[in-house]
């Protein structure tokens, strides 16, 4: 799979000779013609490869695939291990356990129920697709989402409470999440391993706002209206519209001290230009790269505060 510079197909699904599969290029065509943003197309897009590597490990053609291949792609999915999770730093907590300080469990070696889902989920739509075109098979290989068929709560009144419904063939089971709050002194070691204002409004910025890194990142700097405690992000799927999200008051003091920081070393970005950016010359735009070291060092701060030992841990500097 490769990104390329045509709005119109801005990610492309390649097989083992490096030519673009036409199936894959028509259905994600008909998913950017539908309103998908570019982050949606390239979400399809990689589901779509892990299905074809699969089909071209059994040596059959996407048009024969049944319903046997569908059910062995599952079963390679759940006992696979996620190239994703190989990024894992030396000394980094063990797959699937759970932080004893704030609850949340750390994602497992393989991939998530949630991910297996989305894969089929991802089929379902593709081969309708090509059903509805003629150009695939008349009937789907993969499983209806419901035991009933077609989608579930289709025509659901929102005055009344939704009821259970029993899983599609190979649909994983997912837990009900509960929500969570991070506890305050959770949030006083977080602080306190912080070590520039930049890094103190970036994930002030997130707990307050709730918003994903992403739209974090891609603010710039009119995005933000400490006036009206409210700042402007492009969210997924609304086709670069972008939608008002709001921000406590600390957030935006400590935007405001890195504003100030930037100023003192010479960079002050224009209305139009980043919001955030790295520390050290020559100036470039935050990456998500740059931000998960930060994520990284703030966790490992936070442990060693909570160890009792000096925690020195300085900004990431991009």
């Amino acid at each position: 799979m490769t990104q390329t510079s045509d709005p119109v197909l801005p990610w492309v699904v390649l097989d083992g000779a490096g030519t673009q599969i036409d199936a894959a290029d028509a259905f994600l065509k008909e998913l950017l013609a539908s309103g998908s943003s570019a982050s949606s197309c390239r979400s399809y897009a990689f589901d779509l490869l892990r299905w074809f590597r699969f089909l071209a490990a059994v040596e059959i053609g996407w048009e024969r695939a049944s319903r046997a291949e569908v059910r062995d792609f599952e079963l390679w999915l759940r006992s696979s291990v996620n190239p994703a999770r190989e990024r894992r730093r030396a000394g980094a907590p063990l797959p699937g356990s759970v932080n004893a300080r704030t609850g949340k469990a750390h994602l497992r070696a393989g991939y998530a129920p949630a991910t297996i889902n989305h894969a089929l989920s991802v089929l379902a739509a593709f081969y309708e697709f090509h059903r509805s075109c003629g150009s695939g098979p008349m009937v789907s290989p993969v499983p209806p989402q419901s035991r009933t068929g077609g989608r579930l709560d289709a025509h659901h009144n929102p005055m009344d409470p939704f009821r259970q419904h029993r899983r599609g063939a190979y649909r994983q089971k997912q837990p009900d999440r509960l929500p969570r709050a991070v506890p305050d002194d959770v949030i006083d070691d977080v602080f306190t391993s912080l070590g520039c204002h930049r890094d103190r409004a970036l994930v002030s910025m997130f707990l307050s706002s709730g918003a994903r890194a992403a739209e974090i990142l891609g603010m710039t700097v009119a995005d933000a209206h400490p006036g009206d405690g409210r700042i402007w992000v492009q969210t997924k799927g609304l086709g670069g519209i972008k939608q008002a999200c709001p921000a406590s008051p600390e957030a935006f003091g400590w935007l405001a001290l890195y504003l100030g920081e930037m100023a003192d070393e010479g960079l002050r970005p224009g209305p139009d230009e980043p919001l955030w950016w790295t520390r050290r010359r020559p100036w470039r735009p935050l990456t998500c790269t740059a931000l998960r070291a930060l994520l990284n060092r703030v966790n490992d701060g936070s442990a060693r505060t909570s160890a009792g030992t000096t925690c020195g841990t300085r900004c990431v500097c991009g």
